[in-house]
């Protein structure tokens, strides 16, 4: 991995746990509303942050510039005035783009990946769901491609994690027992079944994952206890 390549990964995971620290707290607001299921939530945020302003970068040609921003070269002048982005119907033409060029480059890991994130956004469950599974096939053993695919099977069935969703979350965490969505993810499929001890058991391993004393530390904490009360955690 170049240097590049690097400073984005680290970048990703520092703003990921931030994103987690600070969306988890407010979990508990959402359950006592009625609100959509907390894996849900904390998830949409952080493809919404990590996913977005990539898939706009990279179609629009800005990874072409990472070369000359490291080398301190001057870079060419904006095709767009500031603050001018592309519009909702570009952006949707943009992924439609991606999807055709597919066709013809069906081993373009990065390219599935993108789509994926990309459907994700535009709530084309079924669309994202087999670009994950496409590029689980060429990254054969990857626990967060698995995740992520189960995820969008999961939106792509009303929200419910039964079935296939849940069979490639326990894959995933065969492969990375530490994988912190498909441990949130997992615990929802356990409370879906009403398992409420298999629900904790992901929880507390979750619990191992975010900093100590963190909030997200006490929203796990706060949940555990509310399902060992006796309270729908759901």
């Amino acid at each position: 991995m170049n240097s590049i390549a690097a400073f984005i990964a680290l970048a990703a995971c520092v703003l990921l746990v931030s994103i987690l620290m600070l969306a988890w707290p407010l979990l508990g607001q959402r359950r006592a509303s009625g609100a959509a299921r907390p894996w849900r939530f904390v998830l949409v945020v952080c493809l919404f942050v990590l996913g977005v302003p990539p898939v706009i970068y990279a179609v629009m040609g800005g990874w072409q510039l990472l070369p000359q921003l490291a080398s301190g070269a001057a870079l060419p002048a904006p095709a767009q005035a500031a603050g001018q982005g592309p519009s909702a119907e570009q952006i949707i033409a943009m992924v439609d783009g991606l999807a055709e060029k597919l066709k013809t480059r069906p081993d373009d890991l990065e390219g599935w990946l993108m789509l994926g994130r990309s459907s994700m956004m535009l709530e084309r469950f079924e669309v994202a769901a087999d670009a994950w599974a496409r590029a689980s096939a060429l990254r054969p053993g990857d626990a967060q491609i698995m995740a992520d695919e189960a995820d969008a099977l999961a939106m792509a069935q009303g929200q419910r994690l039964a079935g296939r969703p849940s069979e490639l979350l326990a894959r995933a965490l065969v492969l990375d027992p530490v994988n912190l969505k498909a441990l949130v993810m997992s615990a929802a499929a356990a409370l879906e079944r009403g398992e409420n001890t298999g629900a904790i058991a992901y929880w507390e391993r979750a619990l191992k994952i975010v900093p100590p004393g963190s909030e997200a530390a006490q929203a796990l904490t706060d949940y555990i206890a509310q399902v060992r009360a006796g309270r729908n955690a759901r």
